[in-house]
């Protein structure tokens, strides 16, 4: 019942036009990518460009993190759905489980149709090889050098994370609403994680690298000790996810809903 639900709030508080718009921001960086990418002379084939989009810094964590963050602002505005769910539901936990579930549904959605956008744009010109391309090679030769792994498997990982990534984004933003219950505010405050992270990455201090959102993302950064870095990396977003979900409920608890009807 509570996926049923789940999918029921997707269908309301998701209009044609607007997930027209999302999917509008997402082929135009999209296309935009792919344009920087073909520049490349070397052989490449349809894994090179899905892993050339969900690897690239500046893509994922600028542009893609931003357009998922307007994608999921319904959530932090939507009224009429929380009190059919407390009815339906009589109990705030479960409604705010249903709400969780909700966005990691759309949180999957979202990344699939990135990815299957740049599926569409490989068509006519990439290869669907699983194998190592000349551009592939170069691009991963030291990660490959000391891991044995498919560029199929390297890109279901990326997607994997990176799903977690935005998922945690995400859950980030309905949190910090339910807490300071103002819509920009929550947006600026989950921005700022976002933000904070990168600075740290980019600040060279090694120390604070595991940490940071972005050192468990991009999975060519992670070296010879690919395995165990992705496994470390499932773990920390498993955490930061469980906090997330126990500050959200403790909150939702104590919360009056009645600002939401405002």
């Amino acid at each position: 019942m509570r996926s049923n639900l789940s999918i029921r709030l997707l269908n309301i508080l998701y209009s044609g036009k607007f997930v027209y718009t999302i999917l509008l921001f997402l082929i135009i960086i999209s296309l935009f990518r792919f344009h920087s990418f073909l520049m490349y002379k070397e052989e490449k084939n349809v894994f090179d460009l899905l892993l050339f989009s969900f690897h690239d810094f500046f893509h994922v964590f600028f542009l893609s993190s931003l357009i998922y963050l307007i994608s999921i602002f319904p959530f932090t505005t939507f009224r009429s759905f929380d009190q059919y769910a407390m009815i339906k539901f009589a109990s705030r936990a479960k409604w705010f489980y249903t709400s969780v579930i909700s966005i990691g549904i759309a949180t999957l959605l979202f990344v699939l149709a990135s990815a299957f956008i740049c599926i569409l744009e490989s068509l006519l010109t990439l290869k669907f090889e699983n194998r190592w391309s000349e551009y592939g090679a170069a691009v991963y030769d030291f990660l490959l050098k000391y891991n044995d792994i498919k560029p199929s498997t390297l890109v279901l990982f990326s997607l994997l994370l990176v799903y977690l990534f935005f998922l945690t984004l995400g859950i980030t933003f309905f949190v910090a609403n339910l807490i300071v219950q103002n819509n920009v505010i929550s947006f600026i405050i989950t921005l700022g994680f976002n933000v904070i992270s990168i600075v740290i990455y980019l600040s060279k201090i090694t120390f604070f690298y595991p940490f940071t959102f972005t050192y468990h993302v991009l999975v060519g950064k992670m070296g010879s000790s690919f395995y165990s870095h992705f496994v470390q990396s499932i773990i920390y977003w498993g955490m930061v996810l469980t906090l997330l979900f126990f500050i959200g409920i403790s909150r939702v608890k104590k919360m009056d809903f009645s600002w939401r009807q405002s």
